[in-house]
């Protein structure tokens, strides 16, 4: 392997099953590659030894909290070179009411020169759309109940490499709307 390559991961996104799917940078003289997993950062274990470059990780759960991801690869003699860490983006919902919802998410870690921006988006029935851009972790969505198409809303942030084309996504979030009664106080008598 060539001293200056690193098996970095490219993306380690959040799946529609709220598993992993993991993509990395190979190289032609690899003879394999070693996934590494963990809940914190120091506390990795191996997970799988594979030639492709890329692998769904389904024995997660990404939905209640981030996972830490770094690669391995070894050649036919034996020489090791490890990539950089990477860990996931985990969305949440804090303090949301009927008609506002404040969305906060964990940084994306693994591209060496970090992340450019958050993108938040919002589901409706044709997919999901644009709502914010942002460098910080978190966003408020304020909503009127007039443009309330259903009971519940779906969010997911995507994470944009800072001078790269990758991206990073995180786990659907999805949260229900409260019942609202709308009670009359205006009553005329029209004849």
């Amino acid at each position: 392997l060539p001293a200056n390559y690193k098996p970095d991961i490219l993306s380690a996104s959040v799946t529609a099953g709220n598993g992993v799917h993991l993509h990395w940078n190979g190289n032609a003289n690899a003879a394999s590659y070693h996934l590494y997993r963990g809940r914190e950062a120091n506390a990795m274990v191996p997970l799988v030894g594979i030639t492709d470059t890329a692998y769904d990780d389904a024995d997660v759960n990404a939905s209640l909290n981030s996972w830490y991801y770094y690669v391995e690869a070894t050649d036919s003699c034996g020489t090791v070179l490890k990539g950089a860490t990477a860990k996931t983006i985990c969305l949440r919902a804090q303090d949301h009411s009927s008609l506002s919802r404040c969305l906060v998410w964990n940084d994306y870690e693994g591209w060496n020169a970090g992340v450019n921006s958050y993108s938040l988006e919002k589901a409706e029935d044709k997919g999901f759309y644009p709502l914010s851009s942002t460098p910080y972790t978190s966003s408020l969505d304020d909503d009127s109940r007039e443009d309330i198409r259903s009971d519940s809303v779906c969010y997911r942030v995507i994470a944009h490499e800072q001078g790269g084309p990758a991206q990073s996504f995180s786990n659907r979030l999805c949260l229900s709307y409260p019942p609202v009664l709308w009670i009359p106080d205006d009553f005329s008598d029209r004849k």
